[in-house]
């Protein structure tokens, strides 16, 4: 297999922000992708359904999400630089609005030291900066555990506050994981005087869960899920997609906060997922808009376009981009994916997209209600919309691309208290990170 020097990507990802492009770094086999997704016959139904009827909320769109400004996030923290940063979560503290997220996470600093900002306001130009309150460090100990051999990085991808049992949620994953598809990917840390650390727990399959956890209504919860109240996911791309599998698409599972002993398996109710089943699976991707030629030639491509629609492809990525929104008239589960454009393809042990677009993703709580119920599989749920959602600071389009696309949505949380939504994007100011604030009405 073929890796890269990782600190070579790190420096050519700086040169991507001088022309919208980077080159990033081989972290996929061949060997891997070789056998991905085969036809096979459709899976039989689903069976012992539950019929039950979902809320009759409206599911949100484009036209509910208005741009209304952004603010800088510091560049360094307790002397940590936040040029390679990832993760956004927020809580209050008396009343005051702050946001968590992380300090650099490049090959040398992995994993990251945690911070707290207090939340400076937003404008459409002249950023406020958000001032550090807190620099809680490495929140995690020894619980970041990868059973995969040392094969690649670990990164924590998420972070969420959960108010109701006051614990601060972590995501993580190693970046090039083909031996412990069963790897912990999540835990949580209590935050006092200092930060104390619990878990890590198992999903079953790592990849499709690493990224992060989002909040479920406690009605919806109790209704369709059986109580379970976090959200964890959200699926995507991954390197050695075969050792897993990934979801081919957003994914999305129901939890209830672990209490069992750590590292062991965490009991979950499927809602959404788009698994790629190697060697003996038709390939269950998510649709996606088209825009792009697929030139892959492995086992189950190419994927589209068919028509006006695409099919998930090998350069379409989702980090902690998904966010359960719900408001008294409105809802939907959003996802912030990163797309490949233009030309498709895979070669010198890398993937390539002649561009990439940010894009949201809408999916309806009635449809992920039915897969947990039983009467709808994870892979047949279509969203509901989708729209390109260019952040200001980006563009509608970025230039071409190899291997991940660092430039994408890293943290996105939901604020009910303002119905706003805060998405985070680095590289964004200079070498450092933003947060895009949208009113959703």
């Amino acid at each position: 297999m073929i890796r890269k020097n990782q600190e070579t990507r790190k420096f050519t990802r700086r040169q991507f922000l001088s022309d919208l492009a980077y080159r990033g770094g081989a972290i996929v086999s061949t060997t891997l992708f070789a056998g991905i997704c085969s036809a096979q016959s459709p899976p039989s139904s689903p069976q012992n359904l539950r019929i039950g009827s979902s809320t009759s909320k409206t599911v949100l769109g484009s036209s509910n999400f208005s741009y209304i400004g952004a603010f800088n996030l510091p560049q360094s923290s307790g002397g940590f630089n936040t040029d390679w940063s990832r993760c956004l979560a927020f809580r209050y503290v008396n009343g005051q609005l702050r946001f968590f997220s992380s300090t650099n996470q490049s090959p040398s600093y992995s994993p990251g030291q945690v911070y707290e900002v207090s939340y400076p306001g937003c404008a459409t130009s002249n950023y406020p900066s958000a001032s550090v309150v807190k620099h809680w460090g490495n929140i995690y100990g020894s619980n970041l555990v990868d059973e995969s051999g040392g094969g690649g990085l670990v990164y924590v991808y998420g972070l969420y506050w959960d108010e109701t049992d006051q614990r601060l949620y972590w995501n993580y994953g190693d970046s090039y994981n083909v031996a412990a598809p069963d790897n912990p990917c999540f835990g949580y840390s209590t935050l006092g005087s200092s930060a104390v650390s619990y878990g890590p727990w198992r999903m079953g399959n790592c990849k499709p869960f690493q990224f992060g956890i989002t909040g479920i209504p406690t009605s919806f919860a109790n209704q369709y899920l059986g109580g379970n109240r976090l959200g964890i996911g959200f699926g995507g791309r991954a390197s050695a997609e075969s050792a897993g599998p990934v979801s081919d698409g957003p994914a999305l599972a129901a939890i209830s906060p672990p209490s069992s002993a750590r590292l062991s398996e965490i009991s979950s109710v499927s809602m959404l997922n788009y698994p790629c089943n190697v060697g003996a699976g038709d390939p269950y991707y998510c649709r996606r808009p088209a825009g792009y030629t697929d030139t892959i030639t492995a086992a189950g491509h190419p994927r589209g376009p068919f028509g006006n629609y695409g099919g998930w492809q090998w350069m379409d990525f989702i980090f902690q981009g998904g966010v359960w929104i719900d408001m008294p008239s409105k809802h939907g589960f959003l996802v912030l994916p990163v797309l490949g454009t233009g030309a498709i393809s895979y070669s010198s042990s890398t993937i390539h997209s002649g561009g990439i677009q940010t894009w949201a993703f809408i999916f309806d709580p009635s449809d992920l209600s039915k897969v947990a119920q039983g009467t709808k599989n994870s892979w047949d749920v279509i969203p509901s919309s989708y729209w390109n959602m260019a952040y200001p600071m980006y563009g509608a389009t970025l230039g071409a691309q190899d291997d991940e696309p660092y430039t994408a949505c890293q943290g996105a949380c939901f604020d009910p208290t303002n119905n706003r939504l805060y998405v985070m994007i680095p590289w964004a100011n200079g070498n450092y990170p933003m947060v895009c604030v949208y009113q959703v009405s």
